[in-house]
């Protein structure tokens, strides 16, 4: 799989990290939720996901 560096990041920073943000950033299309439902996915470890758009209408 492609994304293999992103999922260790992630792993990295939950296995060193007692609390804190991984934030995915990219560009529209770029596969954010998609490796954020993959990740959940595999593993049980996810505590929140939250999808903040670039243009809020509020």
């Amino acid at each position: 799989m492609g994304r293999k560096f992103v999922f260790s990041a992630i792993d990295n920073f939950i296995n060193q990290s007692d609390k804190g943000y991984f934030t995915l950033i990219g560009e529209p299309g770029s596969g954010k939720s998609a490796i954020a439902a993959q990740y959940f996915k595999n593993n049980n470890n996810v505590v929140y996901y939250n999808f903040h758009p670039p243009n809020p209408p509020y």
